[in-house]
């Protein structure tokens, strides 16, 4: 086999290595979508909650609903953008909580799935822990 050949064979080989990587993180995501999850805070499951469909993401922030749209990259890389959110009022300090979720998950870079928990990681490294609907206490 000549240089050319070996050399080709070795991108081709990369290529699919990463390719297959990419893969197993997006299967690995698939667990999650069509799937209803609730915001850990202080130790209680809150009424915050997040869904995930297609490529769109939406949910409850404590009084609003709110809605955008997500991308999966390679090593669990998740991009949560264009959030939209209803416009309605409420306690302010439901709202301060609301608008610091958000805030949130427009610097989610990372995410993780732990036993049945789905673990968003932002940008500075803050972890947003969240459980399946079923795991809701009331």
């Amino acid at each position: 086999m000549n240089k050319k050949n070996i050399f080709l064979m070795v991108i081709f080989l990369i290529l699919i290595g990463c390719t297959m990587g990419n893969i197993k993180g997006k299967d690995n995501f698939k667990q999650v979508v069509g799937k209803e999850y609730y915001l850990e805070l202080n130790d209680k499951v809150s009424d915050i909650n997040i869904n995930f469909e297609g490529n769109r993401v939406y949910g409850f922030g404590g009084i609003n609903r709110y809605f955008g749209e997500y991308e999966l990259g390679k090593d669990e890389q998740i991009v949560i953008k264009n959030i939209g959110r209803t416009r309605m009022g409420g306690d302010l300090l439901v709202m301060k909580e609301e608008n610091n979720y958000i805030d949130n998950l427009e610097n989610i870079e990372k995410y993780k799935i732990k036993n049945q928990n789905l673990f968003l990681e932002t940008k500075n490294k803050k972890i947003l822990k969240f459980v399946l609907k079923e795991g809701k206490s009331k």
